[in-house]
């Protein structure tokens, strides 16, 4: 289960930091629309606004706080 809500963080924080690269990509923002309307998991950490320290994170199986 770790592995999987790695990867589930990993998928939100890399696409949260494209939204910040890409604000205006409309293919970009109704992929977020869907996978949030769509997924409960995706929803909650995409609200939650975590982008995670992801190499490490990988390595060690934690999260960390949302960057600022």
């Amino acid at each position: 289960m770790r592995n999987r809500a790695v990867s589930d963080l990993a998928i939100v924080s890399d696409l949260r930091r494209a939204t910040g690269r890409f604000p205006r990509d409309a293919r970009l923002a109704e992929l977020i629309r869907e996978l949030t309307a769509g997924n409960r998991t995706f929803a909650r950490l995409w609200v939650s606004g975590t982008v995670a320290a992801l190499a490490l994170a990988a390595h060690t199986g934690r999260t960390y706080a949302p960057a600022s």
